[in-house]
């Protein structure tokens, strides 16, 4: 079987004085007395034959060094896909410069303080148009054991409202209080970035936009209305585990209140703390024989928009509540 030879469509070719390929941050110049157009053959594939000697020269010592690939036109793109599954993170950029531009060095962890200021109140933004009071929680009668051996993902539930109960003790004993100087979850310093917003529409209170107010153990209303339809649009990857749970708890970062203190690695401090906040909600619905389940793909933008945040407040965790299918 004759081989055949192919330039991969993910380079690129820039003809003038000299022949350049370019790809990434890789770029050859050809200055081979060769024509330009072996590389609009080799787009189609070729076969050594097909060559003059100096062409072939150049597509040996092109496919030495990887940039012309030998097989079928299936198998060049087959590679690439396998070049891609195996890429170290550090090709993935944007979370290569995220966990880069918030690296701590050896004077970082002796000077982090940005600024020694008290921690900040949660800001009243967006407006709130009423507040509605939550019973205080009920004992969850269950051993950590149970609690974590019972703990998993619910993607079907029944559509049967939350009591008040029920949500009061879940928002209380995930972001509430623990004693008078800590919260039931760990935070950077302290500062509790975090500020925690409920999209109900199969509650005991009226379907809306609500804020959690954690000091006072109650539901600010941003907006009544009737919103599962929205909240459908704003994961629609999630359509059937949405429809039919009862709440979506969205979980904000306020970067002010964390910049002033951590600068940059105020963001991972940030992260961490969602994630630690909502293994509560899911160890709390497991002890109320609640459904639970982390959506991972809202539609960003739309979501920091219906939820009326201002610049500095950033939607990063969603969370379904409900009650379980089976």
């Amino acid at each position: 079987m004759t081989m055949e030879y192919w330039l991969p469509p993910w380079w690129s070719i820039t003809f003038s004085d000299e022949i350049k390929l370019s790809y990434e941050d890789r770029m050859l110049a050809v200055d081979a007395d060769v024509s330009s157009d072996l590389f609009e053959r080799l787009r189609t594939g070729i076969t050594l034959q097909d060559c003059t000697d100096t062409e072939q020269d150049l597509v040996r010592k092109l496919h030495d060094n990887a940039i012309v690939l030998d097989g079928t036109e299936r198998d060049i793109y087959e590679r690439q896909a396998d070049i891609d599954r195996r890429r170290p993170p550090e090709y993935d950029y944007a979370a290569r410069w995220l966990h880069e531009a918030t690296r701590y060095s050896k004077q970082h962890l002796y000077y982090n303080r940005v600024a020694d200021e008290p921690n900040v109140d949660p800001p009243e933004s967006p407006s709130v148009s009423e507040r509605f009071s939550l019973p205080s929680s009920s004992s969850l009668n269950v051993s950590l054991d149970t609690a974590l051996g019972d703990r998993e993902t619910t993607r079907e539930y029944r559509p049967k409202p939350l009591d008040r109960q029920e949500l009061g003790t879940v928002l209380e004993r995930s972001f509430g209080w623990a004693s008078n100087d800590h919260r039931a979850y760990p935070s950077g310093g302290g500062k509790y970035p975090t500020n925690v917003y409920l999209l109900s529409y199969r509650t005991e209170y009226p379907d809306g936009v609500y804020r959690y107010f954690v000091d006072d153990h109650e539901l600010g209303q941003i907006r009544r209305t009737t919103l599962q339809d929205d909240v459908v649009g704003l994961y629609p990857k999630y359509e059937s585990i949405v429809n039919n749970s009862a709440v979506v708890v969205v979980m904000t970062i306020d970067l002010a209140r964390t910049w002033a203190e951590y600068g940059e690695r105020g963001y991972r401090f940030a992260l961490q703390e969602s994630g630690h906040a909502m293994q509560n909600v899911y160890l709390v619905g497991s002890a109320l024989g609640l459904g639970v389940c982390s959506l991972g793909g809202p539609v960003d933008h739309e979501l920091h928009e219906f939820l009326e945040l201002d610049d500095t407040e950033l939607p990063i965790y969603s969370i379904t509540v409900g009650m379980p299918a089976n």
